[in-house]
């Protein structure tokens, strides 16, 4: 059915053209009579027209575009109530069930639900499908369920109050045109694109600024004549497969091949924790996200339908297999156990969300509900990069803070914070001053002399490495082409220091070998790196370097040194 929408906008955009402006068709805007989004048909001047198929509010996080609608579907099942004080069954009258799978149950007090499927009862009752309409009875009950299944197993499901002395209920089922779609987007900086698709489903549509779109070229050449042909043959043309035109064509089922798409998600499953040091230790190069809602009686029961919707959801973006880039989050349910831990660390929002990383530290909290944070839990929304930035800048402060700090430490934690993708925006200590509920990130502050002097002595102490240690050799590139750790960490690009000459030494002395295992390096299991051929990211770096400026220096003023780095 998600499909037939995106097909269906396509195709209602071509076979509405236009029409004549006849008597009493003004300009201006019409709205659909249909169930569910209405649709938007806008009459413009010189008889332009715009069909608008969904509407409502969209929000920019990063790179992410979410959007909401305002006004959501009406109910889909019209119902009308009779009384009568004597009647001791109640005669349901559905008005033409076709052929949609449909449910329907009766609830007495708060006793479980029974539920019958309508094509049963009609099959019961109506065995060659003559009558239009179904007719039969129930139990008396306090509540009617009625429930409309789709062909992707999705069901709606609408509950009724039942009238005391109910005796018949007409339900009528307006099937929406168009339903809320749970669409979202996400921008393309290496394509321009903006690649819109429903957050359950692949394919996406991709737009074009229109400013960036190129004018569709316009043949020269008409054809004489277009016609379109039922049934198309010539003398001596092969017949024409069963499947297309005709049960009489035969077929060679062996030279068939059929290209599919899977027809089911991933079956992607959270492992919930029922402690916190649990939750932790399960969280492997992964964030932790505790939600506390202590005051909240159905806390549980909404904890285990966000994660349910958040496994659906990662399960589509997954599709066909595991892929471990896409499972960001682990969740955990803060109990009473934790009343220390909350207030040790002086948490008091309730409800609220506080975000780990596997060593118990503080990311980020928000005063929120879980469910209203969920989009932001999604991969293509900017806020897991922000919360592993400041991952890796407490990594980072505490390894140089700390005096039995290792030389591989230094390293790993210099790596950490080079590899982080680029932020589309640099404000990574606090997403919001306004909104209460906004995710309130950790701040972090490094000093730059600092980080410049601990970076100098790890590099002249590799000097006389006699093999290249590929995590160095990976942040030495990210660092010499301003995409390292001190953009990061200052928001800064520089012009190439004497640092950063001794490090490309260390490439250059190494050269051979880093060719020779940043292969194996790159495909390293659990692990993302996109080392380049050495000598061609020093030569890219150089000539990037030429045309920086800082404080007005340029890179200019390093122009013997490169001279000598290309000689090397």
């Amino acid at each position: 059915m998600r499909n037939f929408k995106w097909s269906f906008l396509f195709f209602f955009c071509v076979t509405f053209v236009s029409f004549s402006q006849t008597k009493g068709i003004q300009k201006g805007t019409y709205l659909s009579t249909n169930k569910g989004q209405k649709i938007k048909l806008n009459l413009l001047e010189e008889n332009k027209y715009e069909l608008v198929f969904y509407s409502g509010d969209y929000e920019i996080k990063g790179d992410s575009l979410l959007f909401s609608q305002k006004v959501k579907s009406e109910n889909a099942f019209d119902l009308a109530f009779a009384t009568d004080k004597k009647a001791q069954k109640i005669k349901i009258k559905f008005l033409d069930p076709s052929y949609y799978s449909f449910y329907i149950g009766t609830q007495k007090s708060n006793d479980p639900v029974q539920y019958q499927k309508i094509n049963d009862i009609r099959t019961k009752i109506d065995p060659d499908f003559i009558q239009t309409n179904l007719e039969f009875e129930l139990d008396k009950a306090d509540y009617l369920y009625l429930v409309y299944e789709d062909y992707n197993g999705e069901s709606k499901l609408s509950k009724f109050a039942l009238p005391k002395d109910v005796s018949e209920v007409t339900i009528n089922y307006q099937l929406a045109v168009l339903d809320d779609l749970n669409i979202a987007g996400f921008f393309d900086q290496k394509t321009n694109e903006l690649r819109i698709s429903e957050q359950k489903g692949k394919n996406p549509l991709v737009f074009l600024n229109e400013k960036d779109t190129p004018l569709a070229a316009v043949s020269k050449v008409i054809p004489v004549e277009s016609q379109t042909i039922s049934n198309w043959t010539y003398p001596g043309k092969e017949a024409l497969m069963s499947d297309d035109f005709g049960a009489d064509a035969t077929v060679d089922s062996a030279a068939v091949v059929v290209d599919s798409y899977p027809s089911t998600k991933f079956d992607f499953k959270f492992k919930i924790e029922n402690n916190l040091k649990n939750a932790l230790s399960a969280t492997k190069n992964k964030l932790l996200v505790v939600y506390a809602d202590s005051k909240n009686a159905s806390a549980k029961s909404d904890f285990d339908t966000f994660i349910k919707d958040q496994e659906a959801q990662v399960g589509y973006t997954m599709y066909d297999a595991y892929h471990a880039e896409y499972d960001l989050f682990n969740y955990y349910l803060a109990s009473a156990e934790d009343k220390k831990w909350l207030k040790t660390n002086k948490i008091t929002d309730n409800p609220g969300i506080i975000v780990l990383n596997e060593n118990g530290a503080i990311l980020a909290t928000s005063k929120s509900n879980l469910k209203d944070k969920q989009a932001q839990f999604n991969y293509y929304d900017g806020f897991y990069k922000k919360a592993q930035r400041v991952n890796a800048f407490l990594s980072f402060d505490k390894v140089i803070k700390n005096k039995k700090t290792t030389d591989a430490d230094l390293i790993m934690a210099f790596n950490k914070a080079a590899v982080l993708e680029m932020p589309y925006d640099y404000d990574y200590a606090e997403t919001s001053t306004e909104n209460p509920e906004d995710f309130k990130l950790v701040k972090v502050t490094l000093d730059k002399k600092t980080v410049s002097q601990t970076w100098k002595k790890l590099i002249e102490a590799h000097q006389k490495d006699t093999k290249p240690n590929m995590y160095l050799v990976e942040t030495i590139l990210k660092e010499i082409k301003n995409q390292g750790f001190y953009k990061q960490f200052f928001n800064e690009d520089k012009v190439l220091t004497d640092t950063d000459f001794l490090s490309i030494d260390y490439l250059i002395k190494h050269a051979d070998a880093i060719e020779t295992q940043r292969v194996a390096f790159n495909e390293k299991e659990g692990e993302i790196h996109l080392v380049g051929n050495v000598i061609a990211e020093i030569t890219s770096a150089l000539q990037q370097n030429a045309y920086i400026e800082v404080d007005g220096i340029s890179g200019e003023a390093n122009k013997d040194k490169t001279i000598s780095v290309y000689k090397n």
